[in-house]
Order: structure tokens, then sequence, then C-alpha cells
């Protein structure tokens, strides 16, 4: 098959980490057999791919530019178009724009598409409803944010429904949000659209699946503690540095750049903390970063305007690398993390609890390897060479 990818993130450069879960999926079905081609939103700067495009392993990409000046296009990406509409209201002037230029490229594209496969039910799945005269087999992906951002908007149920029905299927990265997105739908669309929408997960690379063989765990002090992410508010880092407070006996790496960091390291310097900042980490050392760790722990919130996590990457690349991970039971995170058993749960911006939890893995290492090992075990069938087979069977 020949199959198109429409997005509003992949990645720039052959270091950058935005989208890169999109990239992987392509390169899994390229590795079964199939080509693909990408669409992807304008750039303020330049992407790599449209110059020296070797690096994407076969995959041909096309950048959709959405403003009159490539300055402009700050929508996407770095730090992400939820936090661009948070930052100000001023950015969704660019929503339409973009919308209308992805699915004008997938138009131009798609005569020669078998299937398609959208990342985020809108832009991307909406630019993809309207981009298409013959019915071939649709795939929208919803990630979060997205069906937050329907859920806030006016009409966004509506929306939501228009999407749903032009696709083969929705797959949803966790139960939490498949069913925030069924709770979104009109209820009388709600029986008829339920079927078509599932639960289909973002995969991890295999070398992460080879660090948690070779893991092992030592008693030592300080332990290492690691946060990979975008440093935003979703990410909860402020009430990470706060737990750390209390527990001399951890130091804390944190790979991810955004706008919060200048504030984070401040207070970390402040207050003492033992705490790096390594900003961006590309995918390529992200193993060579969680060799390093002792602890994983995802600090995520809640927000006020009801946005939470769907299934981070960073979560499942950390217990696949057999890392026992303590994380705030948010969004998905509950569906993979049991807590006692395949890692421990703390309450969302609650730092006195997230402490707790840092400290009883610090002290026991025998725990420690009792849920990291578990851990593994839990995200096993979550790489990508086991995960293409599905997709591909959604989009034949």
């Amino acid at each position: 098959m020949k199959i198109g990818f429409v997005t509003s993130s992949f990645p720039r450069f052959a270091d950058e980490c935005a989208g890169i879960f999109v990239l992987e999926m392509a390169q899994a079905l390229i590795a079964r057999g199939h080509s693909v081609e990408v669409v992807a939103p304008g750039s303020d700067v330049a992407p790599h791919w449209s110059r020296r495009p070797g690096w994407l392993g076969g995959i041909r990409a096309f950048e959709a530019p959405y403003a009159p000046k490539r300055a402009f296009q700050r929508l996407f990406y770095s730090p992400g178009a939820p936090e661009r509409f948070e930052e100000s209201p001023r950015h969704a002037w660019l929503a339409a724009p973009a919308t209308l230029s992805l699915s004008c490229t997938a138009r131009r594209l798609a005569s020669t598409w078998d299937a398609v496969v959208s990342h985020w039910l809108v832009p991307s799945g909406l630019a993809v409803r309207h981009a298409l005269d013959q019915k071939i087999p649709h795939l929208s992906i919803a990630h979060s944010g997205d069906v937050h951002l329907l859920g806030r908007l006016l009409g966004g149920g509506a929306i939501a429904a228009h999407v749903a029905r032009s696709c083969t299927m929705v797959g949803c990265v966790s139960q939490d949000l498949r069913c925030k997105l069924l709770r979104l739908l009109p209820p009388k669309e709600r029986s008829t659209l339920e079927p078509r929408i599932e639960v289909l997960p973002m995969g991890y690379d295999d070398r992460f699946a080879q660090l948690g063989k070779e893991r092992t765990y030592e008693t030592k002090q300080p332990v290492t503690v690691v946060c990979l992410g975008r440093l935003v508010p979703i990410k909860g880092l402020e009430v990470l540095l706060q737990a750390l407070e209390g527990i001399p006996r951890a130091r804390l790496l944190v790979g991810g750049d955004g706008p919060s960091r200048p504030a984070l390291e401040q207070w970390a310097e402040q207050h003492g903390l033992d705490a790096t900042f390594l900003g961006r980490v590309p995918p390529q050392q992200r193993p060579d970063l969680l060799r390093q760790a002792d602890i994983y722990v995802l600090p995520s919130l809640e927000l006020a305007s009801g946005r939470k996590e769907g299934m981070p990457l960073g979560l499942v690349e950390a217990m696949a690398s057999g890392l026992p991970v303590v994380a705030s039971r948010t969004g998905g995170v509950g569906e993979l993390v049991t807590h006692g058993e395949t890692g421990l749960l703390a309450t969302p911006g609650d730092a006195r609890s997230l402490s707790q939890a840092i400290a009883k893995l610090a002290d026991h290492p025998a725990l420690r390897a009792r849920l990291g090992q578990a851990a593994a075990a839990a995200t096993r069938d979550r790489t990508w060479s086991a995960l293409s087979a599905r997709y591909e069977e959604r989009l034949s």
C-alpha cells in the first residue's frame, strides 16, 4: 500500500522529538513493505527534510504552508498548539488557514494513496475529511490535546462526529481518552459511532526493550531520578522539584525544553536541589539517558481547563527500559501503571504524595527491581514491530 500521513506534528530535524511517534509509526509500516508520504504544517524554520530527506528512511514529506511569511508559522511544533492557544488567543486565527492548507496539500497527493492516517482529530482528521473524494481507509488518531480542544469549542462535539463519520476507525491512545471522546459526541450519534472508536496505543523503539533486558538494579546513593518531556505547565515539573526538596539522597536529570525552563531552573537553584536541566534530548540519545536512571518520574497535572495527559510516550519508553516509575494518576496513566505492581501512582499536584513514592523507591532497591521488571513485562507488546500489524489491518 501507499499510505498518506497527515499530521500537525512531525520531526523537522533528525534530533527533534516533536511528533517522533508519527515518524516511528510510518517507519514501522515501511518495514512491513508499504510506502509512506507525510503532509505536515509549515514551520517558522525550514525543516531539514525539505532539503535533506535521507534521514527519514524512505518517507517523502511535504510541507503545507499556511501564512504569508514563514516567520508567522508558529502555531505547531514546540511548545505545542495547546500551549500556543493558552499563551495567546491571537494564535487562533492561524487554525483555519492551517487546516485548509493541510487539506489542499493532502488533496493534491491523495489520488495515489491507498489509505490515510491522520494524527490528531483537529486539524488533521478534519483536513482529511475534506480532502478525499475517493473512499479509501482513513484511520484518525486522537492524542488528548485535540479532544480537549474540541470539548472547549462551541460545536466541538459536532466537529468530532463530522470527522468520525468519515473514518474507517478512530484510534484513541488510552481508554480514558476514548471515554472522553464518546462523551463529547452528540447523544443521537454516539451509539452509531462507538463501534468504530477503539483504543490504539502508540509504540516505542525496540532499543528500549533491549535496555530493559540489560538493566541491573544497584544499591547506591544518591539515586538518579529522570524526567523526560516538554517543560510546559501540564507536565508538572514544579511539583517534582518540590517533592525532591525533602529527598537529599536523590539527584534529578531533566530532559526536555520549553517555556517553563527558566523558572524551573531558578527554583531548583534557589532551593539547593541537585538538578540538571539537559535541554532537548534527541531521540537517539533517550536510551542513553534512561540507562543512567534509577527511577523515572512523570509528575503530570490535570489543568484547571480540564486538560490532562493521554498516554505519554516517555512513560512507556521508561517502563519498557525496565525502570521503576512514579507517575501521577491522571489521564490514561492508570491504565498502564498498576500501583504497587508495575509502578507507583501519586495524586496529581500533590508534592507530598510524589515525595513519599520517590523516597520509597530510593530506599528499597529490591522494590525498584521488582517494579522495573514488571513494568518491562507490561509494555512488551507495545513495540512498533508488535503494533504495526494492528495498524496495517485497520488500513487494509
